[in-house]
């Protein structure tokens, strides 16, 4: 047999020790293996797991060893450390040896052995912060043509009265459809469809579209009006298509088409990666038909998603929707006109091409981060979640269970957050802040003057806002941009920033001035001083931050003669 030196033993978890020896009662013939195994290693766990004696050795005590193991929890657990004979390893003589246990009583740590001593995790104040989303203009118009295309007894007309992205603007006739004009918009026969009578007016693209893919600027809408061709009268098509110029006849050179077809159908086309042609109709009259392209990041991101396509147009809304399963490039779009082998009946017209970016956003994402502590080191579960939020708004966190995490936000307001650390008694803390999203103000990069002030005061300033801001419009001698932010009117000569008053009140000086507050983020005014008014050695002697109406300030009174006046930094 074999004894114990002990039959029960304590440790502390998380790291206590304690031990006993294990002996064998009688010399073997040979190798006597004692495996040490603990019930529940979680609690305690032995070391070594084994114990070879020899003939040499077996009156030699040997020493296991005992180590406790944190489990937190508040309750003293238990566990037992079995000592066996090894049958296949050892003296036969041996084999029907008893097992013997040791039985171990682990002591809580997480209270030190007074329950109820726990306490909750403490999370840090998070700061307030805000989200200026950056808006491009609604509706930039990229392609903006005034466009009229018709076939009449297989005379096409083409009278382009609008520009382009690439300032193409042109008044032009062309009785054979072969002429190549200047810039990158064509008309050209191009041998589709019926006979050889169909023409297609294209602008290549290039990168233009390519370039905002997974941007939020990736949307996109092509449209034009379009009627309805007579019975058997061919067919009209607006289309996006993967290729520089035509032809654009075959499904697997098209992106993708909608249009009327000869039988007065409305026919969309899908090309490559878009699945078969589809026909909705029939539909009558004149109708504007919309491609709408969203390469947006909700839609794209090149390796698992590659955007949509809608087709829709102004009578029946959107007609067909599809994801595509390919990255495709769309390199130009066309206006396709067919006319029938009968040149008799008119093949439809088109009125209108319009390329427009929509509006979007740059960035409506941030990232949050918190920062938590744990007096007893405690294992701590955090939870990111929304206290309140602006009406029909979201919130996505990247991940709601990590102490930094991004967070994308669905529309501009005010947003309580809160960050929650749980420990594993289930005492918590939490801290609750605010992201403010809010919209940016398109406005002038020189001095930040937002368009929409210009466009109040001079609708034409719109074709330049930065020459409007800097320029110094009613001889005053201050620029544009000096009357916004001073709360001046740019157009009236007498309406000027300037100190109303100066009085000596004791050993102050008085300066006031009304001042039209226009923004939150209005700059201090500058007060400056000079001995001299014909010298232009003005030195600023403080600073004030301007409130709507009066303004006061009080100043010590020089020793020697001063003139005041009151200045815009440079830079606002």
């Amino acid at each position: 047999g074999f004894t114990l030196s002990k039959t029960a033993a304590t440790v502390a978890e998380g790291g206590g020790t304690a031990s006993f020896t294990v002996v064998l009662d009688a010399e073997p013939m040979s190798d006597v293996v004692i495996d040490l195994a603990s019930a529940n290693p979680l609690e305690a766990s032995v070391s070594p797991d084994s114990l070879i004696f020899t003939p040499g050795n077996w009156n030699s005590a040997r020493t296991v060893t005992l180590t406790g193991v944190n489990d937190f929890s508040l309750s003293h657990d238990s566990t037992v450390i079995t000592a066996s004979i090894d049958p296949d390893a050892s003296d036969d003589d041996f084999d029907a040896v008893a097992s013997q246990v040791v039985s171990v009583t682990c002591t809580d740590d997480e209270d030190n052995g007074v329950a109820g001593s726990n306490t909750a995790p403490v999370v840090s104040p998070i700061a307030n912060q805000t989200l200026t989303l950056e808006a491009l203009d609604p509706g930039v118009p990229i392609i903006d043509v005034d466009l009229v295309v018709e076939n009449f007894g297989g005379l096409n007309t083409v009278d382009l009265t609008g520009t382009t992205a690439d300032t193409f603007d042109a008044s032009l006739t062309s009785a054979g459809g072969s002429d190549e004009w200047a810039g990158s918009l064509n008309l050209k026969a191009d041998g589709s469809g019926k006979g050889n009578n169909a023409k297609t007016t294209y602008l290549t693209l290039g990168s233009l579209i390519d370039d905002f893919k997974g941007s939020a600027g990736g949307k996109f809408e092509l449209t034009a009006t379009m009627s309805q061709p007579t019975l058997n009268g061919g067919y009209v098509m607006l289309t996006f298509s993967n290729l520089t110029a035509p032809p654009f006849a075959a499904n697997d050179s098209l992106v993708s088409s909608i249009g009327y077809d000869k039988n007065g159908r409305v026919v969309i086309s899908k090309g490559p990666g878009l699945g078969t042609l589809v026909e909705v109709g029939p539909m009558t009259g004149d109708r504007t038909f919309t491609i709408g392209l969203d390469f947006s990041s909700t839609y794209y991101n090149g390796t698992t998603t590659f955007g949509r396509i809608t087709w829709s147009d102004s009578v029946a809304g959107v007609l067909a929707t599809e994801d595509l399963t390919a990255d495709l490039s769309f390199q130009s779009i066309a206006l396709v006109l067919d006319a029938t082998l009968t040149t008799s009946k008119p093949a439809g017209s088109f009125s209108g091409l319009s390329l427009t970016q929509l509006a979007a956003t740059a960035s409506n994402s941030t990232t949050l981060s918190g920062a938590v502590s744990d007096a007893q080191n405690n294992p701590l579960t955090l939870q990111w979640s929304v206290v309140s939020s602006p009406v029909g708004s979201s919130v996505i966190f990247a991940n709601d269970a990590a102490i930094t995490t991004g967070a994308t936000f669905s529309a501009v307001g005010d947003y309580t957050l809160r960050l929650t650390a749980t420990d594993n008694w289930g005492a918590s803390d939490s801290q609750d802040f605010v992201v403010m999203v809010v919209e940016s103000v398109p406005a002038t990069s020189n001095h930040a003057v937002p368009h929409a002030w210009l466009d109040g005061i001079n609708a034409a300033w719109s074709s330049d806002y930065e020459a409007a801001a800097l320029t110094d419009h009613d001889g005053d001698g201050i620029p544009t941009w000096q009357e916004y932010w001073t709360g001046t009117d740019p157009l009236d000569r007498s309406s000027v920033f300037k100190i109303d008053s100066i009085t000596i009140d004791g050993t102050e000086v008085v300066l006031e001035w009304r001042h039209a507050e226009v923004g939150a983020s209005i700059p201090d005014i500058l007060i400056q001083a000079s001995p001299d008014l014909n010298s232009d050695t003005w030195v600023t002697v403080g600073s004030y931050s301007p409130v709507d109406g009066i303004n006061s300030v009080r100043m010590a009174t020089p020793p020697t003669r001063r003139f005041y006046r009151l200045a815009m930094p440079s830079t606002p």
